[in-house]
């Protein structure tokens, strides 16, 4: 696996790879979620106030649709790891702009949905499969005889 230094850090060419992807998918959810939300009588104070889309607002947003987005695809990882459900996710970043609990609650997410798919999602998944695939904790005896089996069942076909 090729290494990419950025900055200080050494990173796998394969997590810049599916950051960038993440990065560009959540940009879209975002944006459509906007498009979509600020031609509401709710999302009016938004247009008039383009001052609340502060970058911490938008990152929690980013963050929430792609808890919405894991969600909707079936991926329900962010919830047995004492993540917010996408609802409450979205409904404290709407009120993080006048409820201090929901801005402190929020503050943190994007940080953690970053862990979560650094740490437990297939990486190349979004390019390949252009899906989500987590990937839980198995012991690596277990880890080991499957892969063992899958490579004996499919020698012919390497």
């Amino acid at each position: 696996m090729a290494m990419i230094c950025v900055g200080s850090l050494q990173t796998p060419s394969d997590l810049v790879t599916a950051l960038r992807i993440e990065a560009s998918h959540d940009a879209e959810m975002v944006a459509g979620f906007l498009d979509v939300f600020c031609k509401t009588s709710a999302g009016q104070c938004l247009t008039d106030n383009p001052e609340r889309l502060t970058r911490d607002f938008l990152l929690a947003l980013a963050a929430a649709m792609r808890l919405y987005r894991w969600e909707m695809s079936g991926v329900l990882t962010h919830l047995q790891t004492g993540l917010p459900s996408a609802h409450e996710a979205l409904v404290d970043v709407w009120r993080s702009n006048i409820d201090a609990e929901a801005a402190a609650r929020m503050a943190g997410l994007p940080r953690k949905v970053h862990s979560l798919f650094e740490g437990h999602f297939a990486w190349a998944s979004g390019e390949e499969l252009r899906a989500d695939v987590a990937i839980g904790d198995v012991e690596n005896e277990k880890l080991l005889e499957a892969i063992a089996d899958f490579l004996w069942e499919n020698r012919h076909n390497f």
